[in-house]
């Protein structure tokens, strides 16, 4: 045998954004579609343009959600162009030209303002009023939120104030359309991490015709590799992929989505960054040889690599400057399981000898013992860590030695564990918010939550209540509240059966039908928000609670 280098590893490098040939990220660079997902959006797209009610379409969200991504499919399959004239469209055309259908000559004309956040805020006014009296054609407008805030607010142009209006109205209704007319697709309610065929799972395992990073064929070169019994990006791909691998693909989908639900809001573009960073590390087939070369007699390299590892901790050959360029991995390390201290977990890290059954490699450590330099073999437990420094220097290094391989192993074993168990990421009402979510109906679980949230409010508001009066919520009278020395006046008591916890989705109460357009509909949803529903018998109040402050 003799060393190979993988197509797929260098397709991989070309969505790193640290990585010279980081092409692939930028929609606009691609001919073909290498990574083309179909998303819950791009079915939307392609259901309301088939209404003959649809005048103007406007897609809104951050930079990496699919924006450009969705206009060339809808360009490709829609409208029937091929694969040449499509980019070609993509590039030069979508300035709001009129596009007429290939496919079908009959439908109206489709006209697209792909970069609708780079035109001023006065020829964008200009442009979006002179659209909403063009009845003869559909318009796609791709703008991030700021932008289109920036455009709408402050017009007195009649048309453009009632689109402002629905823009606003989008948020409170749950909406993506009120009259079939105007369509408002938000992507920053988009999911990467929905239960069920989640946008994360497509990049690992593919759909339909087109493989995912993780299929079998798409890493038959490395077979015949010399290094690839010592391959992290091999054995990483052995770890995630097929049912072996199912456990902790999940896994990571359920820490993105738990990501998701404290706030952080993830783009395709970053999952799909994500991804090729966690099976590469950033390392390419030659660095591996370099790496196998160099160390074919100790090894013990391999372990920072590892996907659990690199989802939390960069290795050393990549910088922080680097690193910044996918902030989800920024905003990952404050749930980083190898922080979490567990008694249990940590007693059966330390002394179990069949902890990991199906380790390699991944698991040997090397590192400063005293004066010794040494190899751990993590597989069989890490008894075999027996401090004899002499100095404080070599006990400092102990310390960091220990700390790194007790972090590793935590977070491979989270990733192992069959079920997800939330407080090891440091999150401890985890279970209750996401059962709070699905909207299931054990009344004696959610009376249980509904009080324990009443103590929450009473407890910020300074109060200190009776066990008769659990259940109730007491207002404090604003004018009496802790920041006086006075006792609290209660100003108003509401009955728990006045108080309901429900998902964001059901509080907004958009209907779904043929002919009504939820926004849970239009995008890969998943439930981020709880909502808490006051009726004060004068009106229905509303509050926004996320994770973060559940928790």
């Amino acid at each position: 045998m003799a060393y190979k280098e993988n197509p797929t590893v260098e397709k991989l490098h070309r969505y790193l954004p640290f990585d010279p040939s980081h092409d692939q990220i930028y929609e606009e660079y691609q001919l073909g579609d290498s990574i083309a997902i179909h998303t819950r959006a791009l079915e939307y797209l392609e259901q309301v343009l088939g209404v003959t009610d649809t005048r103007i379409i406007i897609l809104t969200g951050d930079a990496g959600h699919g924006k450009t991504h969705l206009c060339r499919r809808i360009v490709r399959e829609y409208l029937g162009y091929d694969a040449e004239s499509t980019y070609e469209i993509i590039q030069n055309r979508c300035d709001g030209r009129q596009l007429p259908s290939v496919k079908h000559p009959a439908k109206r004309n489709l006209r697209i303002f792909k970069d609708f956040s780079e035109v001023s805020v006065e020829m964008g006014r200009n442009l979006l009023a002179d659209t909403l009296e063009d009845a003869g054609s559909v318009s796609i407008f791709c703008v991030n939120e700021g932008r289109l805030r920036s455009i709408l607010n402050g017009s007195t142009e009649a048309n453009l104030v009632a689109l402002n209006s629905a823009f606003d109205d989008s948020f409170n209704s749950g909406l993506a359309s009120m009259d079939g007319q105007l369509h408002i697709v938000n992507l920053n309610y988009q999911s990467v991490a929905t239960p069920e065929n989640s946008i994360l799972e497509r990049v690992f395992s593919g759909e339909g015709a087109r493989p995912g990073w993780l299929d079998d064929t798409n890493w038959a070169e490395c077979g015949s590799c010399d290094a690839v019994s010592h391959c992290p990006i091999r054995r990483n791909v052995a770890l995630l992929g097929g049912l072996d691998g199912q456990v902790r693909r999940e896994r990571i989908r359920e820490v993105m989505a738990i990501m998701e639900r404290l706030g952080t809001v993830i783009t395709i573009r970053e999952i799909v960054m994500t991804v090729a960073y966690l099976l590469t590390g950033g390392l390419r087939c030659k660095d591996v040889h370099n790496l196998h070369e160099e160390s074919e007699r100790e090894g013990a390299w391999q372990h920072e690599y590892m996907y659990y590892n690199l989802l939390f901790s960069p290795p050393a050959t990549l910088g922080e400057d680097k690193l910044a360029r996918i902030p989800l991995l920024k905003e990952l390390r404050k749930v980083d399981p190898g922080l979490i201290a567990d008694r249990g977990v940590d007693d059966k890290l330390i002394n179990n000898r069949d902890t990991f059954p199906d380790s390699s490699f991944e698991l040997l450590f090397r590192g400063q013992l005293g004066r010794r330099n040494v190899v751990i073999d993590a597989r069989h437990g890490i008894d075999d860590i027996l401090a004899d420094a002499s100095s404080r220097e070599e006990r400092q290094a102990e310390e960091t030695f220990t700390r790194m391989v007790i972090r590793a192993l935590r977070r491979r074993d989270f990733f192992d564990a069959d079920d997800l168990d939330a407080n090891r990421l440091g999150i401890n009402y985890y279970e209750d918010f996401r059962w709070l979510l699905t909207g299931e109906g054990d009344n004696n679980r959610r009376v249980r939550i509904k009080n324990h949230l009443i103590a929450g409010l009473h407890t910020l508001q300074g109060l200190r209540l009776p066990r008769g009066d659990v259940g109730l919520l007491h207002l404090v009278d604003p004018a009496f509240g802790r920041s006086t020395n006075h006792a609290a006046i209660i100003a108003k008591k509401i009955s728990p059966v006045n108080i309901k916890l429900v998902p964001e989705s059901e509080g907004w109460g958009a209907k779904e039908g043929a002919r009504s357009y939820p926004l849970r509909q239009a995008v890969d949803w998943i439930d981020r928000v709880v909502l808490l529903t006051v009726d004060s018998g004068v009106e229905l109040s509303k509050y926004r609670i996320d994770l973060l402050t559940f928790d």
